[in-house]
């Protein structure tokens, strides 16, 4: 998946790792990383036991000025198979990831446009 703000900028997610011997207490480890013209410019590790890295999305900036890119995982419902419960977000800016402590979305009903606020606590 490609950056919004810069095509040549490309992001790669995977699972890096799994600690626990069953899949009830596995915990494992996703990374996504960011790559410009071969060279790795950052990284970030995601620890969860139900993160669902099929579903990863990039929203674009969502109108924000500071914000490049912001990056949707999904988690999955823990009492229903492949239903997505919620989603973690990642904000791309000035060439790094950032984490978010709370991403609301408010849809205006009107447009149907999605608009999204960012609070760092």
């Amino acid at each position: 998946m490609s950056s919004t703000a810069d095509s040549a900028i490309r992001f790669v997610f995977g699972e890096q790792g799994v600690k626990g011997s069953d899949d009830v207490d596995a915990l494992k480890s996703y990374q996504i990383r960011a790559v410009k013209n071969g060279v790795e410019i950052d990284r970030l590790t995601i620890t969860s036991q139900a993160l669902n890295y099929e579903n990863v999305t990039n929203l674009g900036n969502k109108g924000l000025e500071n914000v490049d890119d912001i990056i949707s995982l999904s988690l999955m419902n823990d009492d229903a198979c492949d239903v997505i419960d919620n989603a973690l977000y990642i904000l791309w800016k000035n060439n790094s990831f950032k984490k978010t402590t709370e991403v609301v979305m408010v849809t205006n009903a009107i447009s149907r446009v999605d608009c999204c606020s960012l609070f760092d606590n």
